[in-house]
């Protein structure tokens, strides 16, 4: 049994810096965002949108993150469409006095604009966000109190007897703040694809025969060709574990690749829990002929959607609506749906062993650094202690293992756990709270 995985640590280097930090020592920020990423600077593009960025820089936010600039992340490197429209990305140049819509006739903008309501290739994502990412470079460096560090990135985050946090960077600089913010995207974990437990006798490892491939790579440049490369032999199988985004994606992927012969029921996805789809409303959702979801606790208060981010959107979500036949849509022959559950365990063992490839797609796991009390005693936090636990609570704040939220700690991002609710005031409010 092999797995296929790419390389997913946080920590990497450059030798580029922004500016010197010495004239900032002298007090503490206000916040410290590790990642500079969507996520990161995610609080920061609200604040645009909202009118208060200025406010936002004059208290002091010091962003820390490994790559050359802000903005993108590791987007632009995933060789795959988006999963959600390409008008979506542009929503961030909108609002009253948005210094951002200075970049609506940018190139990368217009691309995306072209695209509407279509799925945009996530290159192109990133070439828009990375040039969203060098304007608030200078904004950040241009206020007073708030400064951008690339090259490097932080190593541990230790609590101070008064409260606030000292984050130590891989330079061996120091620097302190009254909160912290972990916005450091996921990354997917071999060991737990290895131990998973398909059933109560055996682990996934124990089973497959074949390769195992993480959908991380199947997404990075070249990884599709890999996959289908694998995939043409004779009476090809592939299995798709999980009910997460990337197991859509790659179920679509699979099922639309052109030089691929592939029988009937030769595309298994498999799941513990039916993967779910997202709808604008309501209404819609029951329109399509969709009532798998409950109105109180699926429902976004604030949007109205179903689902509003557990649901498949975009292609992974046609593919989902096919095989359950909704919309008046034929299912796809090739594709079986299977529930893990419902399911006898000879019958899984027999799928997973005469699979040519098995694709698990478990979702990734929040990228976190060691954290110290004041004593100098280890914080462990749930995301470390248990594979499937958020990292946040509603209100963003970091969970220790107990479930308690660390004070002053907050997460962000897909791999934080966080699920919207109502408004993000409990974000908003914690972020900017006096102290």
């Amino acid at each position: 049994m092999k797995i296929c995985e790419s390389d997913n640590r946080y920590v990497e280097r450059s030798s580029q810096r922004s500016q010197p930090m010495e004239a900032l020592n002298s007090k503490p920020f206000h916040a410290i965002i590790l990642g500079a990423g969507p996520a990161g600077t995610g609080p920061l593009v609200g604040a645009m949108r909202q009118g208060c960025y200025k406010e936002m820089l004059d208290k002091g936010v010091l962003w820390v993150d490994p790559r050359p600039t802000m903005g993108a992340g590791n987007i632009g490197k995933y060789d795959i469409d988006a999963d959600s429209a390409a008008g979506v990305f542009l929503e961030c140049l909108e609002g009253l006095n948005n210094p951002l819509s200075a970049l609506n006739n940018h190139s990368s903008a217009q691309v995306l604009r072209m695209r509407g309501t279509e799925a945009p290739p996530l290159p192109n994502v990133g070439s828009f966000l990375d040039a969203v990412g060098s304007f608030l470079v200078d904004q950040v460096n241009a206020a007073r109190e708030s400064r951008f560090i690339s090259g490097v990135s932080a190593t541990g985050v230790a609590k101070q007897s008064n409260g606030y946090f000292t984050v130590a960077l891989s330079d061996g600089s120091k620097f302190e703040g009254r909160r912290v913010v972990f916005a450091m995207g996921g990354y997917q974990v071999p060991e737990r694809v290895i131990t998973a437990s398909i059933s109560p006798e055996l682990s996934l490892g124990n089973i497959v025969r074949g390769p195992m491939i993480l959908t991380s790579e199947i997404f990075r440049e070249g990884g599709v060709a890999k996959m289908c490369e694998l995939l043409r032999v004779p009476n090809a199988r592939v299995v798709i574990l999980g009910s997460a985004h990337s197991s859509g994606s790659v179920v679509h992927l699979v099922l639309s690749a052109p030089d691929l012969e592939l029988g009937q029921g030769s595309v298994t996805w498999m799941f513990r829990r039916t993967p779910r789809l997202m709808y604008p409303s309501v209404e819609a959702a029951h329109s399509d002929g969709y009532f798998e979801f409950d109105k109180t606790r699926d429902v976004c208060p604030a949007s109205g959607r179903v689902y509003r981010l557990a649901g498949l959107r975009m292609a992974g979500r046609e593919q989902l609506r096919r095989a359950l036949g909704l919309g008046g849509l034929t299912p796809d022959q090739r594709l079986r749906m299977m529930s893990l559950d419902e399911t006898s365990t000879s019958d899984i063992h027999r799928i997973l062993q005469d699979a040519t490839i098995v694709v698990p797609a478990f979702g990734y796991r929040p990228r976190t650094v060691p954290v110290i009390d004041e004593n100098g005693a280890p914080i462990k936090l749930l995301a470390e202690e248990l594979p499937q636990a958020p990292m946040v609570d509603r209100m963003c704040r970091v969970l220790d293992s107990e479930g308690k939220p660390v004070p002053n700690l907050l997460g962000i991002g897909l791999a934080s756990g966080f699920i919207p609710h109502r408004t993000h005031a409990g974000w908003r409010a914690e972020f900017y709270r006096a102290d």
